[in-house]
């Protein structure tokens, strides 16, 4: 339990380094609000949320790492499938909002978006959902394909394929 509480410790000290990272890069010296700078914006919100989708990465290896668990105690009828996954959600509820609110925090203000307070809990809250619907798809995925491999190939294309069709790689003509 203690060297579970570390590694999330470090992991949020890395998000925190990669935030400065983020915030250095897209820093708001100089931008107007025009076409030109617009684009500055949108390879911010691009960066972040490719980190966090890629964060949700992780619940397919805890994921198909529990599955034989699940199913022998499914089989012997212990719980049904609603008894692990709600709870599964609900534990990494504060590991979410922990992580978009240290995100939003550090590089709202300083990327320069607009100063307005009820903006930036709306971002929060955007990037929070992102982050509970980028888990909880690779959860799903785990729990369908089952193997590891499969799951993050699957997983993977996935991703790609939002990242594709989400409109910041391919706009709309």
């Amino acid at each position: 339990a203690l060297w579970c509480c570390v590694s999330n410790c470090q992991f949020h000290v890395q998000l925190v380094i990669i935030a400065l990272m983020t915030m250095t890069i897209f820093i708001r010296t100089r931008m107007a609000v025009d076409l030109l700078h617009a684009d500055y914006f949108m390879g911010a919100l691009f960066y972040t949320l490719i980190r966090l989708m890629t964060n949700g990465v992780a619940e397919l290896s805890l994921t198909v790492s529990r599955l034989p668990v699940f199913y022998k105690q499914q089989a012997f009828y212990l719980y049904p499938a609603w008894a692990y996954s709600i709870p599964a959600s609900i534990l990494k509820t504060p590991f979410s909002l922990l992580e978009s609110i240290l995100w939003t925090s550090i590089t709202y203000y300083a990327i320069g978006y607009t100063p307005e307070v009820e903006r930036f809990f709306r971002q929060f809250l955007l990037l929070f959902a992102v982050h509970q619907a980028s888990t909880s798809m690779c959860r799903f995925i785990a729990s369908v394909f089952q193997t590891m491999v499969a799951a993050t190939t699957f997983g993977s294309l996935t991703l790609v394929l939002m990242f594709l069709f989400g409109g910041f790689i391919l706009p709309r003509p």
